[in-house]
């Protein structure tokens, strides 16, 4: 996380935040990943990150720097928490790694906003005995073991898109 979004790639006036839920409400096992999605849409609802509880004054000296990284002793206010993603990253005890990249929203549904009901349901949705199914828009995920497989992964997917123009996602 720190070599993708942190060190040298941010200044001190747009640090990227980091919370904890471990901190804040305990290790949660299985509803860990869970509590970190709540939390991340409760952040977006009050608009602020709150303190990492663990920490009372400040960070150990012993570790490196945190350029471009900001961990928060108190509540941190996020001025631009319609603008921004959060990346919630979870891993398990087996050494399993799941991320997930959110955002609150609101650019997606100012723009739902401006279409008409008729244009949503007939564009996304067709109808069978009545009831909504079958959605021609799709939640695709992409996974693999090392960077090199996941770009591997992502450039034949846009090349078969790119050849197969009829399917949609």
């Amino acid at each position: 996380i720190i070599q993708t979004f942190g060190e040298g790639k941010r200044g001190e006036t747009s640090p990227l935040v980091l919370g904890s839920v471990k901190a804040n409400i305990g290790h949660s096992e299985a509803a860990s990943g869970a509590s970190s999605i709540i939390k991340t849409i409760k952040i977006y609802e009050h608009g602020e990150v709150p303190r990492h509880i663990g920490i009372r004054t400040k960070l150990n000296t012993k570790l490196p720097p945190l350029d471009g990284l900001h961990v928060p002793l108190q509540e941190t206010k996020l001025d631009r928490v319609n603008e921004g993603f959060t990346l919630v990253d979870n891993f398990s005890a087996a050494g399993g790694n799941s991320s997930i990249v959110m955002d609150r929203g609101t650019v997606y549904r100012d723009r739902l906003s401006t279409m008409s009901k008729d244009a949503i349901a007939s564009s996304h949705l067709t109808q069978k005995n009545g009831h909504a199914s079958d959605a021609t828009h799709h939640l695709l995920f992409v996974t693999a073991a090392t960077p090199f497989s996941l770009d591997a992964k992502r450039r034949r997917l846009i090349s078969f898109l790119d050849t197969n123009q009829q399917v949609s996602l």
